[in-house]
């Protein structure tokens, strides 16, 4: 038999999350694994020998269902392709569930976006150190020093910075990996990040950080002129290093407020999905699936307790992976259309509160249901279907006939991101599959889970109790979408952090650049609130031209994220007005200290020397 395996013995990063492993020649022991077997309950993966004979493998298909005595019309009804390992890891799986190669994209364009402006910081930073080091490059020249040499001794600077951050960043990182990882809801092992597919693409980035970020901050110190620095007039030459550190913080607010654009979108669709009516209820709903022995037994025992309103079943567990397609050509409209199909009993159907576009003839006789199709609007909606009549053309077809239409409901991942045609095949009592239990408002959550499970381990005592509460599992459909909000709140976070030094950097540098003329002011009577006036205006310039710059952008970038789903909000102004407003907020507390430093400076200080 088929034995269960500890999740210890499962690589962390792998496609398959296997709970047990079967021999393929064990076929009796396979039927007896829950009535696993049905259709589109399993992937079929092949070793291709070579991958030139692709067409050739699917074009054998039909042959070899033809050699398993196959109708025709169960084979033209359905469609097969070939997809690589690597495009079901990363890429669109077959059940239509995206992998996520398109957030790994977003997630490195924004580290390495992060990584640019602290370079950018950095250099924004040292060349603003300028009126510090000035006088020792002048000296150096001056007593013979080569610009070669002083270009070495900056990039060794550059060099030690850079080595002691990257050391420290993937110290931290490696020591903070469980808080971050499990606040994001990943499993990543401490081995793969010590593995050489993460250090070495590390080592490079580190050494690619180190020539730029030592490139622009030692060629422009040691390009002063000794005499010149000498007399303290090396400043005068030097405004097209004052419009590169401008356009520096430019760039670095234009992204800043790109990213809070893009966390606030997120955020907000992710909310418009987890409150989107779903058209059934979910609540106090909670499945698993019994073992087949005891099955019946169990589902009667518990259908008996306190606490428990209603039982139902069904051919898989709502809002979990799900591939099973068929295809049918309408006999309306002519109209191919793949239909998703479920097997659910009347219980379920009623417990999930489903309502009736096009309602059963005889609606009480739930009884006589069984056996018979039911679609959903828009199955029914792309089949032509409009009336029991028209249903009943479409079973006839199918070789089932029809109870009626419901009206839309979510049931999967997949039908929350695209539309999705649905037929259900109502299944009698005999069947097995994942059962449903319905707890009443009022009952005790502790004691019925209690009872439910003495009630497991009796009639199902070779199988571990194991529930779902169809509301947690509505939940985790939005992992991706909370792992990116959160994500992006993070980077925006250093993103505004980095630029606010970057901004605190050009006020440092301007200030130093016009002390003897903010010394003057203040000697014809300009006050303290003036002199902050007039340096804040002037800082807020690079920040709101950011805004104007950043909102087209930020715009264009949302829109073509929000194209991946179906049901998405709109990008709104306010969104735009409330990222602009907290980053000039921002810009203004960071601006603020270095202007009220040199407001309160003494003028005497700055002018003694004129």
């Amino acid at each position: 038999m088929p034995r269960l395996l500890s999740t210890s013995l499962r690589p962390l990063q792998s496609l398959f999350a296997f709970q047990q492993l079967l021999n393929p020649d064990q076929k009796d022991d396979l039927l007896k694994v829950d009535n696993v077997v049905r259709p589109g309950s399993f992937q079929t993966y092949l070793h291709l020998a070579n991958p030139s004979i692709q067409a050739s493998v699917l074009n054998n298909i039909p042959k070899l269902m033809r050699r398993g005595k196959i109708s025709e019309s169960e084979i033209k009804s359905h469609k097969f392709v070939l997809s690589a390992l690597t495009d079901l890891h990363m890429g669109e799986s077959t059940s239509g569930e995206a992998r996520g190669i398109s957030n790994v994209y977003i997630f490195a364009g924004v580290a390495l976006l992060i990584i640019l402006l602290a370079l950018l910081n950095y250099m924004s930073l040292t060349t603003a150190r300028a009126t510090e080091r000035a006088r020792e490059v002048g000296v150096r020249k001056a007593l013979g020093a080569f610009r070669g040499e002083l270009i070495g001794q900056f990039y060794g600077e550059s060099v030690l910075v850079t080595c002691l951050s990257f050391a420290l960043g993937f110290g931290l990182a490696f020591l903070l990996r469980p808080i971050f990882f499990d606040r994001l809801d990943l499993q990543i092992d401490a081995a793969f990040m010590l593995s050489p597919i993460v250090v070495l693409p590390m080592l490079g980035l580190m050494l690619a950080c180190i020539v730029l970020a030592g490139a622009y901050p030692s060629l422009v110190l040691s390009a002063f002129r000794p005499v010149e620095v000498l007399k303290g007039r090396f400043l005068k030459s030097s405004k097209g290093g004052i419009q590169i550190r401008q356009s520096i913080t430019v760039f670095q607010f234009v992204a800043s407020i790109v990213l809070v654009i893009a966390a606030l979108v997120a955020q907000q669709q992710l909310s418009y999905l987890q409150s989107r009516k779903l058209g059934m209820n979910k609540d106090q709903i909670m499945m698993m699936t019994p073992s087949a022995e005891g099955y019946h037994a169990f589902r009667n025992a518990v259908s008996q307790l306190n606490g428990i309103e209603k039982t139902g079943s069904a051919s898989l567990a709502l809002f979990k992976d799900y591939n099973s397609i068929f295809f049918v050509t309408s006999p309306i409209n002519k109209k191919e259309v793949p239909l998703h199909t479920l097997g659910v009993d009347a219980g379920l159907i009623d417990m999930l509160g489903l309502t009736w576009k096009i309602p059963p003839a005889d609606l009480k006789n739930t009884a006589g249901w069984q056996g018979k199709l039911v679609l959903n609007a828009l199955a029914a909606k792309d089949l032509g279907v409009t009336s029991l009549a028209q249903a009943n053309e479409v079973g006839s077809i199918l070789g089932q006939p029809m109870v009626g239409v419901l009206n839309d409901f979510y049931f999967s991942e997949m039908s929350l991101n695209q539309k999705t045609p649905l037929a259900m095949s109502i299944v009698g009592e005999d069947f097995k599959g994942t059962l449903y239990l319905q707890l009443s408002k009022t009952a005790d959550v502790q004691a019925s889970m209690a009872a439910i499970g003495k009630q497991y381990k009796k009639h199902c005592p070779d199988k571990p109790f194991e529930y779902f509460f169809l509301d947690e599992s509505f939940d985790t459909l939005f992992k991706a979408e909370d792992r990116m909000a959160k994500l992006f709140g993070i980077f925006t976070g250093l993103a505004i952090f980095i630029s606010c030094l970057g901004l605190f950097g050009l006020a440092a540098y301007a200030t130093a650049r016009r002390a003897k003329e903010i010394g003057i002011r203040k000697v014809l009577g300009a006050t303290v609130g003036n002199v902050m006036s007039l340096l804040s205006t002037e800082f807020l310039r690079p920040v709101l031209l950011a805004i104007l710059i950043a909102s087209p952008i930020a715009w264009y970038l949302m829109e073509q994220w929000l194209k991946k789903f179906t049901y998405r909000i709109e990008v709104e102004w306010w969104i735009f007005a409330a990222a602009g407003l907290s980053v000039i907020v921002l810009a203004l507390l960071t601006v603020s200290i270095q202007s009220l430093r040199t407001a309160l400076a003494n003028p005497v200080t700055a002018i003694k020397n004129e």
